[in-house]
């Protein structure tokens, strides 16, 4: 019969609600940044373009790891450098294509579906990614059925998050303060998602080795 000792882990609140108001933030100022990319041509928008997503993808790449620092272990963790930046790369494209949607002047329901998809890819791709950047050995034992579920919870609020990119643009004034904002919100739970629903912190990291 095998036997697996599991870390007792916990997660430190304040840090986890810092690193969703770190996504927030930076989804909000990248569709701020959006609005300028739909009034302009040529190369300016290109630039505009490029801001924003290295904006709100570094914000949502952020939140993961000012999430990281919010776990609890009784042990020193070290992160790849290689992975971590590969997650990094996935956030980009992940933000890009929110960025694309958002300052795209038609959306019909196919450019949606496939943009939700892209920025789902790339959400978990980026969560996913800094976890295997994690240097500990024996590693983490995954539930299956939570990572699915996260990937469905990151779809669901890529696909909402674009629908208000889309529908906010013929708002103005308060009003399109106030659904930008949901936005941000919704974006910021996309990211998130992968670490709320894929791990269970009380029994998903490995202390010891299988035993006969």
């Amino acid at each position: 019969m095998n036997a697996v000792s599991y870390l007792d882990v916990g997660w430190h609140p304040g840090t986890v609600l810092l690193s969703v108001l770190v996504a927030t933030f930076a989804s909000y100022v990248s569709l701020e940044l959006s609005r300028r990319v739909r009034d302009l041509d040529g190369a300016v928008a290109h630039a505009w373009w490029l801001g924003g997503s290295l904006t709100m993808g570094t914000g949502v790449w952020s939140m993961h790891f000012v999430g990281m620092l919010a776990f609890d272990a009784p042990l020193a963790l070290g992160y790849r450098h290689d992975l971590t930046a590969l997650s990094w790369l996935a956030a980009l494209v992940a933000a890009g294509m929110a960025m694309a949607v958002a300052a795209h002047r038609q959306v019909d329901r196919r450019l949606h579906l496939v943009a939700s998809l892209v920025m789902t890819a790339g959400i978990v791709s980026m969560h996913y990614l800094g976890m295997a950047a994690i240097d500990l050995q024996p590693g983490i034992d995954w539930d299956w059925p939570l990572v699915g579920a996260s990937v469905l919870i990151a779809l669901i609020a890529s696909a909402a998050a674009l629908e208000i990119f889309v529908r906010m643009r013929a708002l103005g004034g308060a009003e399109r303060l106030r659904a930008q904002l949901r936005a941000s919100v919704v974006m910021a739970a996309a990211g998130a998602s992968a670490t709320g629903s894929s791990s269970r912190p009380a029994n998903s990291w490995r202390a010891g080795r299988r035993k006969a």
